[in-house]
């Protein structure tokens, strides 16, 4: 993982240090921190924290509140954890099939000596077609993960526009 210094941040993220630095101490909890040197005094943060800074600006560019802010940013986290969580799922399943996999592997290799090549061979190209029948799966799952994440996206986007029309313009509409 990759973690960045305050100086790092303010060049990815193109903002002031005082901004950034009132953004991490204000919604310190939405990152991903580290505590570095001898006795913890210098603080590193995860390279999402770019993002969270870049969203927190354009919030407030758009005149939310920062009790607004921090409860889309915990909905958007929960969400976050959600598919995270389903993607640990599917990941664990993987390794759990490689390592089921790497099992048969290792019983053919002792399956040639007692029956021959032919059966082995078969078995193994089995193992294969599970493996790619997994493979497409996971990518399946991460597309339909990703393709969700962006409707979340894109209706936080469409709600925080609703917020901010005028109240007139949200009954006459």
């Amino acid at each position: 993982m990759e973690y960045l210094t305050i100086s790092e941040l303010i060049k990815e993220t193109n903002m002031a240090e005082t901004t950034i630095r009132r953004y991490l101490n204000t919604f310190e909890n939405f990152f991903n921190i580290i505590k570095t040197g001898k006795s913890g005094r210098y603080r590193k943060y995860h390279i999402d924290s770019v993002g969270v800074l870049k969203e927190i600006y354009m919030l407030f560019q758009k005149g939310y509140s920062t009790e607004e802010i921090s409860d889309l940013l915990l909905e958007s986290t929960k969400k976050a954890t959600e598919s995270n969580l389903q993607i640990s799922v599917i990941e664990n399943k993987f390794v759990a099939m490689e390592a089921e996999i790497k099992g048969l592997r290792e019983e053919m290799r002792m399956m040639v000596i007692v029956q021959g090549m032919q059966g082995v061979k078969d078995q193994m190209r089995e193992a294969e077609v599970e493996m790619k029948v997994l493979r497409q799966e996971v990518q399946d799952l991460t597309k339909s993960l990703e393709n969700r994440d962006v409707k979340l996206v894109n209706q936080m986007r469409t709600i925080l526009e609703e917020k901010k029309k005028p109240f007139w313009k949200k009954w006459f509409s």
